[in-house]
């Protein structure tokens, strides 16, 4: 994960702020090779899946998606690209009830506000280490909240009230302050300005700092 790209996907930010409904689970057919999904558990049409107006259907096992071209109570069909193009019993799906000009229109949010997280990597040289573990879902809910205060959704989220709006624009702008000023580093093994460490000697004052000190010694192989 670098600068220059965005860090979370429209499906995420459509069930986090519930603009879309987010469908998981599993082909329970009993075929190999089947030209489409089902699922004997589901309802898809109670679920609000509708065939050709841009939802996009993932074989999540299969590595594949595509728009969903027909659907009824139990199955989808879908043209799959990108991997294993037809469906297995057990194969894995994941499916959010947005539509494609709703995809369009977060995605373009998405990008540009990912362009503020760059700024804040860039000013303390982070846009090429390789990201922590902790820190890749941590740049998916900041891209995904600053999408949102910064430019707003016509795509049916109801609109927040000002203060929700203001508590949401002042959690951000601290985390690009932390970013910028790296008390808050996201790369791997790396130890944040505001982390008790001086050289060799590192001071424990809470049991946080404690677990901070000991992940410290673990990066440097003491």
């Amino acid at each position: 994960m670098s600068c220059g790209t965005r860090y979370a996907s429209c499906e995420t930010y459509a069930a986090f702020w519930c603009i879309g409904t987010k469908l998981m689970g599993a082909d329970d057919g009993g075929l190999v090779g089947a030209n489409h999904l089902t699922d004997s558990q589901a309802d898809f049409v109670n679920d609000g899946v509708k065939a050709n107006v841009g939802m996009i259907l993932y074989n999540v096992t299969g590595h594949s998606s595509g728009p969903v071209t027909s659907v009824d109570a139990h199955t989808i069909h879908a043209t799959l690209t990108g991997g294993s193009n037809v469906w297995d019993d057990g194969d894995r799906y994941l499916l959010v009830t947005i539509t494609g000009a709703e995809r369009t229109t977060i995605e373009n949010y998405l990008d540009i506000s990912a362009s503020d997280i760059w700024v804040a990597l860039a000013a303390v040289d982070a846009c090429s280490c390789s990201v922590a573990s902790w820190a890749t879902g941590y740049l998916e809910k900041l891209n995904i909240v600053d999408a949102l205060i910064f430019h707003r959704c016509p795509c049916g989220r109801p609109q927040m009230e000002l203060d929700e709006r203001k508590m949401f624009f002042d959690w951000v702008n601290n985390q690009l302050e932390l970013l910028r000023t790296n008390k808050l580093d996201i790369c791997a093994g790396a130890t944040p300005a505001d982390w008790p460490a001086v050289s060799f000697i590192e001071g424990s004052y809470t049991d946080f700092n404690s677990a901070v000190i000991y992940m410290n010694r673990f990066y440097r192989g003491w």
